[in-house]
């Protein structure tokens, strides 16, 4: 399912059939460029090309498939972390673990691991920069955002995935999705009721949330995928 807008600015709900697979896989992954998918099961791997839908097994190089996936994840990580200011590269390698950058780059949402603490100042302050409270003071097991240009690091709890605006987090809770702002400022449920699995992905148009739920239990056992709009 294609989740981006057309030019014209509408999103296309229609579900494409990519392959019909031999196997029910334990767990699929897409390719770094998203051009493949690779499913899994106890004892069979097919990779599926989604330029030509052609679908082979290739069990038999499954470990060097993956060894190669990691390898670009790897050097695409390494190009964006050497970008960082070096007193932060210093306390991110020692102090942080689980790494996401926002979907612009200019942000960074990260698990301390060890107490330490931001210096003061990384990088020249930019006018206009947030206000809200923020806390320089990592402790273990704690959650913050790092934002890259206006060097201000905020603590924001658990669960976290990034928004495609940038500007936003959002998670799955108690049958809730949640929106708040990077800061941890203005938390804000954008849908409380059934979901089958605490499962939301967002559009990248952020006008849309895609839901796992059955919303008539008793025409059918199986959920279905639905969209909730944000606006």
């Amino acid at each position: 399912m294609d989740l981006s807008e057309s030019p014209l600015g509408a999103i296309n709900r229609d579900s494409k059939l990519v392959t019909s697979l031999p196997i029910t896989p334990d767990h699929i992954t897409w390719s770094p460029d998203s051009r493949q998918i690779l499913a899994i099961a106890s004892s069979s791997a097919q990779l599926v090309d989604l330029n030509t839908s052609q679908t082979r097994d290739v069990l038999d190089r499954l470990n060097i498939i993956q060894a190669g996936w990691d390898q670009i994840l790897e050097e695409k990580f390494t190009e964006k972390f050497t970008s960082l200011p070096p007193r932060l590269q210093d306390l991110l390698a020692t102090s942080a673990a689980n790494l996401v950058w926002s979907p612009n780059e200019k942000k960074l949402l990260y698990t301390a691991t060890a107490s330490a603490s931001l210096a003061d100042t990384i990088i020249p302050p930019l006018p206009g920069s947030s206000t809200q409270t923020q806390n320089r003071f990592l402790s273990p097991n704690h959650v913050f955002v790092y934002d890259i240009e206006e060097d201000r690091n905020f603590e924001v709890g658990d669960g976290w995935t990034w928004f495609p605006s940038s500007s936003h987090l959002y998670r799955v809770e108690d049958s809730k999705v949640i929106i708040m702002e990077y800061d941890g400022q203005n938390q804000t449920t954008v849908y409380a009721g059934p979901m089958s699995d605490p499962f939301a992905a967002a559009y990248p148009s952020s006008k849309q949330l895609l839901i796992l739920a059955n919303l008539n239990p008793t025409l059918s056992t199986l959920p279905n995928l639905y969209a909730v709009s944000l606006r």
